[in-house]
């Protein structure tokens, strides 16, 4: 067996992270969970309209600030 076993309560909490629109690096900061990891789990999570709309205003938040510096 490679890597290291999460309890099953992170890998659910990283799953419902997502779901509610987080991004990975947002999950990674929360969880300490490596990013590679949160992204096998979540591969196959479709975002809701809610969450896609959150992702959007941040990425568009990102690029406002970048612009301002």
């Amino acid at each position: 067996m490679r890597g290291y076993n999460h309890p099953i309560s992170v890998k659910e909490k990283c799953l419902n992270l997502r779901k509610r629109g987080f991004s990975y690096n947002q999950i990674v900061k929360t969880t300490q969970i490596p990013k590679t990891t949160v992204q096998n789990w979540a591969f196959d999570i479709n975002l809701s309209v809610e969450a896609k709309k959150r992702v959007k205003d941040r990425i568009a938040q990102g690029i406002i600030k970048g612009n301002q510096s």
